[in-house]
């Protein structure tokens, strides 16, 4: 369905397109925002788990760069409580050699040496292949690929709105 625009004059067209301007960004910063965090949970639900430090340092992480545009990332920090099995705490280069190696090669070093954990069987029970290497880069195009038509659909709601 196209959206209808009202034209009556100049004026009229300037005031519509600024209400268009001042609307569309918000709602494609609330899409972005709401596919982050699909994004973040899908990786958690995704992620290898053994004392569950990788799972809970997936995060959202936004910054605005050097244009002054929002950029919406999602990232594994590493928790500020985090420990090894031993139970002693671990360090940062530690913790990003882990998460490095998990994502990016957990079938063929973390669980072919150790086995995959209880919590990581349970979640490949639920999500098959999803769950090991490659978690966030998985979760992120499932996401993706639904993303763009929800862009499409929030503007087109915008524009809908304001001709309404």
């Amino acid at each position: 369905m196209k959206p209808k625009l009202k034209v009556t004059g100049l004026a009229a067209v300037r005031t519509e397109l600024r209400s268009y301007g001042d609307r569309v960004p918000d709602a494609a910063r609330k899409t972005m925002h709401r596919s982050a965090e699909i994004i973040r949970d899908n990786a958690r639900e995704y992620a290898p788990e053994d004392e569950g430090n990788l799972v809970r340092g997936i995060k959202i992480i936004k910054d605005y760069g050097a244009s002054g545009r929002l950029q919406i990332d999602i990232g594994i920090e590493m928790p500020a409580d985090a420990f090894s099995k031993s139970g002693t705490p671990l360090t940062q280069e530690g913790f990003d050699r882990y998460a490095t190696l998990v994502h990016e090669n957990y079938e063929s070093h973390v669980a072919y040496v150790n086995g995959p954990s209880r919590a990581t069987i349970a979640k490949m029970a639920r999500h098959g292949e999803k769950v090991g290497s490659f978690f966030l880069r998985t979760a992120a195009e499932e996401e993706e690929k639904k993303l763009d038509d929800k862009m499409v659909n929030a503007i087109t709601k915008v524009i809908n709105e304001v001709s309404g």
